[in-house]
């Protein structure tokens, strides 16, 4: 019986961590890795540039 409580006390303490670290991962995600995803796609596509050229 007590084994089978500290499995759901562990459980309980996985999830509230996860629930915690999730607002960072996001913004990680959004505000870091996003951009460079984009930068990187870009970085590929062919510009004519600034003016008459």
């Amino acid at each position: 019986m007590k084994n089978r409580m500290l499995g759901n006390y562990q459980k309980d303490h996985l999830f509230w961590g996860y629930l915690f670290i999730l607002p960072t991962a996001v913004g990680l995600i959004l505000l870091n890795i996003w951009p460079a995803i984009q930068t990187i796609i870009l970085s590929f596509q062919r510009t004519i540039g600034f003016g008459n050229t």
